[in-house]
């Protein structure tokens, strides 16, 4: 009996270790949102780039309608209803919004 215990004790303890060495939800969660505001923070200046150089494509209603997109998943990153996997959700439309603007900046091939 007593190894059953001192075996279960040795499992919670691990388990919490774990917990407290990867952080927990709260911290995870600032991590992402800390990620989410530096990649946002990025692809604002190559927008803010591209817009000074005038190298927003041929199509500038949907590069607007990008930067609109970004700007919503900026607001959307700061609220206090984001939760841990809509964050990482975010995280993966912030990444799209760069891939889609830095296409958008390279010249059409006629």
């Amino acid at each position: 009996m007593l190894k059953l215990i001192a075996g279960c004790t040795g499992i919670i303890i691990s388990l919490l270790a774990t917990a407290v060495l990867a952080g927990g939800p709260q911290q995870q969660l600032a991590e992402c949102r800390a990620d989410n505001k530096k990649a946002y923070n990025e692809v604002e200046m190559l927008c803010r780039q591209a817009r000074t150089s005038g190298n927003m494509g041929s199509d500038r209603n949907a590069f607007t309608a990008a930067e609109y997109k970004l700007q919503d998943h900026g607001r959307w990153n700061m609220s206090e209803r984001l939760t841990l996997p809509a964050c990482q959700e975010l995280k993966r439309q912030i990444a799209q919004d760069r891939a889609d603007i830095q296409r958008m900046m390279q010249p059409r091939r006629r």
